[in-house]
């Protein structure tokens, strides 16, 4: 059942003092679906948001989803008889193509059914006496068909009851009268509409009164069961028993499913005493569980529920659909992305899971790779490792930042606190720095690379081809998550900004040279003021990313837990209100130390250190007492309080570094030079150089990063190698 019923822009980068903007240019595919979801967004007003909190984190290694990569070894067979999907949401219904591709990405990991049950579906529920079109029922048979193939059974659900929610029917389509329980003709009904799937292959059906009215509308009906829930649930059983023998006596082994209309729980009510009474035991029911919504229960819970229908539940499991989260409407605020975490310790109470997914069909597949391995082995089963496991398999080369876009994206039912873990791990480890002492730049730089996966994703994903139905289903996601990650990008350079700026590079013969400036109030301004302009646009976005900001979904809904990105925006907001007050003090001066030791400083704040230097703490303090601390590199290199160059550019592809064959290797002095001279901007280059003309008229004598992204991305020029001489101080002589 669908839970409804029943219950950006640009990206930044600062380095030392100074501050400009870059933009990427993303894929044309990225641009157009971009262009596509944006001209579908609604306004919406902007939401208040909740008090700060601290929420469940567990930070995931990036480097671990490439060693893990692959899927998860075979295992023994599943304790569970039934492990399926219910295609049971509101909203728009698949259509052909993804169930296809769901039932063949499915069987590949370990499930055995598919319910057809979707609430919008008119054949199924409006005017659920009307047979199918012969073009749609030839698409059901070719996926029957399919289906057997692989090992997957295919259900066909009719829901004949009243509605509680009405769907819609086809235009110029009349709403089919509710069943008559105890009519012979009627039952009929049902079994001419579902021999059509009989004959394709199909040997479970399944019928629903989920999300129904519990009335009876007949006389007749009252007469032969009595009224009130208990004649209805009665009513149900009845009906129930009396197909089953007839589907039986034409195609023997059928199979019956059914979800009753009190369905989550661990009470008994008059409906179920009506129900149990007379159900066959052979009809299986699903149960929701404690809750519409998903929740972890126990095995008592479990039995409560038993107990009332008189057998072992099918869990319906309402985990990762977003009908409630507007795709009732077809206008969804979150997607669910996250891990499946089911307890094991039900494995002997329940006879299997059916997870009701989203909207998006193509979405599932992540999550459903993680619910896949629980089914498979519960009792050994790892979420986080699952996780990785699927980030590696779907994304390929872009696993990483899959999984830093799906983070994002979690929307746990069971906890709605667990929210990008990673970046809230490396967010209150910026903050928890940042609040006591220099050593936030480390920190920082992990912040910034994580939310620069969010805000990148687009173009990266979208250069994966077996994602590209994942990236046209979560384009409206995809440029929410690049506005909310811009705006951690803006406050964590707001943060960096109110401390001072300490940079330390080698130079040649081992020694090193540095620069240290305070504070810039006029920066922390021009950064202050896109923090406010990016939250705002963040806020006024009415897709969701980094957790909810309304409510989570059940009955009665459940108030949202702070989302993690306004969390972080309210504590940089806080430090910034904080430091205002100290800014001009903080601007004055700033003196550098060495493992406590001050170190002479140039009227332009440039300073030498000695080789010995090398592995120590330096350290810059301004004015009003702000720290800023770096480890003097041990093997060459440059140390940053900005972070990596272009660490917070947008990402292009870089130019992977060319390994050298040998130092011996003979070059021809006129091919060499002209190699030379085209990676300088030579000729056959002229994009590059009207980027370095650009860049000399910013930053004279400095030389750009190559493949950063905007003027700030540089380096200082790296120390050449002294050429090794032969006898007499000339170059020894290439071998060939």
């Amino acid at each position: 059942m669908g839970k409804t019923a029943s219950r950006h822009g640009c990206s930044r980068t600062v380095s030392g003092q100074g501050m400009a903007a870059g933009r990427s240019d993303p894929a044309h595919a990225w641009r157009a679906l971009s262009k596509r979801a944006a001209s579908r967004a609604t306004p919406r007003r902007v939401l208040r948001r909740s008090g700060a909190g601290v929420g469940f984190a567990s930070a995931l290694a990036a480097a671990a989803l490439l060693l893990l990569g692959g899927p998860l070894p075979a295992q023994a067979a599943s304790p569970f008889p039934w492990r399926g999907v219910v295609e049971g949401q509101y909203g728009t219904p698949w259509d052909h193509g993804m169930r296809m591709r769901l039932l063949a990405f499915t069987a590949a990991h370990g499930f055995n059914a598919y319910i057809h049950a979707p609430k919008d579906d008119p054949y199924g529920r409006t005017q659920w006496r009307d047979p199918y079109p012969a073009a749609q029922q030839a698409e059901f048979d070719q996926e029957i068909a399919f289906a057997a193939g692989h090992g997957v059974q295919w259900i066909p659900d009719l829901s004949p009851a009243v509605p509680l929610i009405p769907s819609p029917a086809t235009p110029g389509g009349a709403p089919s009268p509710p069943i008559c329980f105890s009519c012979p003709s009627d039952l009929q009904v049902l079994v001419n509409k579902l021999e059509p799937f009989l004959a394709a292959g199909s040997r479970t059906v399944m019928i629903s009164f989920d999300d129904t009215q519990k009335a009876l509308v007949y006389p007749q009906d009252v007469a032969a069961y009595g009224s009130g829930d208990q004649g209805y649930g009665a009513a149900n059983a009845d009906l129930l028993n009396r197909l089953l023998a007839a589907l039986r006596a034409r195609r023997p082994g059928v199979t019956l499913l059914t979800v009753g209309a009190d369905y989550s729980g661990t009470q008994d009510t008059s409906y179920l005493d009506g129900l149990r009474a007379r159900l066959d035991p052979s009809i299986e029911v699903f149960w929701t569980g404690t809750a519409v919504g998903s929740r972890n229960f126990s095995p008592a819970e479990v039995g409560g529920y038993a107990q009332a229908i008189g057998r072992k539940p099918i869990v319906w499991d309402n985990w990762t659909v977003n009908d409630d989260d507007g795709n009732i409407f077809n206008a969804s605020r979150r997607i669910h992305l996250g891990s499946y975490p089911r307890r094991p310790d039900i494995v002997a109470d329940v006879r299997g899971f059916f997870l009701n997914p989203m909207n998006e069909a193509d979405l599932n597949e992540l999550p459903f790779v993680t619910a896949g391995d629980y089914f498979a082995d519960p009792y050994h089963y790892d979420a986080t490792r699952s996780y990785q496991r699927a980030a590696a398999e779907l994304g390929g080369r872009a696993a990483n930042t899959l999984r830093a876009f799906a983070e994002v994206n979690f929307s746990d039912p069971f906890d709605p606190e667990r929210e990008a873990p990673t970046f809230t791990t490396a967010s209150q480890s910026l903050l928890a720095s940042y609040g006591t002492g220099g050593g936030w730049p480390s920190p920082r730089d992990g912040l910034d690379a994580e939310l620069a996966l969010v805000r990148d994703a687009g173009p990266v994903l979208a250069g994966q081809p077996r994602l590209s139905y994942f990236v046209s289903e979560a384009a409206p996601f995809l440029i929410t998550g690049r506005t909310s990650a811009v705006t951690g990008l803006d406050g964590s350079s707001l943060l960096a900004a109110e401390r001072p700026g300490l940079t330390i590079a080698t130079q040649p013969g081992g020694s090193f040279a540095g620069r240290a400036a305070p504070p810039d109030p006029g920066q922390a301004q021009s950064w202050r003021a896109a923090l406010a302009r990016d939250d705002s646009a963040m806020l006024a976005d009415p897709h969701e990313t980094y957790g909810y900001r309304a409510f989570v979904f059940d009955v009665p809904p459940i108030p949202a837990p702070p989302n993690k990105m306004d969390a972080f925006v309210q504590a940089v907001q806080s430090l910034d209100r904080a430091w205002l007050p100290a800014a001009s003090r903080a601007a004055a001066s700033v003196r550098v130390t060495l493992d406590g030791r001050d170190v002479a400083l140039d009227a332009t704040g440039a300073f030498v250190l000695p080789r010995s230097a090398a592995g120590r703490v330096l350290e810059a303090i301004d004015g009003a007492g702000g720290r800023t601390d770096l480890r003097v590199p041990t093997r060459g290199g440059t140390a940053s309080s900005a972070g990596p160059a272009g660490s917070r550019c947008s990402a292009a592809p870089q130019r992977p570094a060319r390994r050298m064959r040998s130092r011996r290797r003979h070059r021809h002095p006129r091919r060499s030079g002209q190699r030379r001279s085209a990676r300088r901007g030579g000729a056959g280059s002229a994009s590059r150089r009207r980027r370095r003309a650009t860049h000399e008229q910013l930053h004279p004598g400095r030389r750009p990063v190559l493949g950063a992204c905007g003027p700030t991305g540089v380096r200082p020029r790296p120390a050449r190698r002294p050429r090794r001489r032969g006898r007499g101080g000339r170059p020894p002589r290439s071998r060939r």
